[in-house]
């Protein structure tokens, strides 16, 4: 891998601190620690999909959705939604 010396804008002083002490924490550089984050983002994001939320049990009954619908659509009507 070949390493690059960066320079990082807009990052407030706590922000900055933050990351540092963190680094050294799990002791790293900050180069690897920002490795780190954005592989730990990676795999949160890919086990954080839509399936879990599309397959999980519904939290709304048949009737009330219906009775949710019913409600929206007067609503709706009285701004000449479709």
């Amino acid at each position: 891998m070949t390493r690059l010396t960066m320079s990082v804008k807009s990052v407030d002083k706590e922000a900055w601190k933050s990351i540092k002490v963190e680094a050294a924490k799990h002791e790293m550089q900050i180069g690897e620690f920002l490795g780190f984050l954005i592989n730990e983002h990676k795999s949160l994001e890919a086990d954080n999909n839509w399936d879990a939320i599309l397959k999980s049990k519904s939290i709304l009954t048949k009737k009330d959705a219906d009775e949710i619908k019913k409600h929206a659509e007067s609503f709706r009507k009285g701004f000449d939604f479709r």
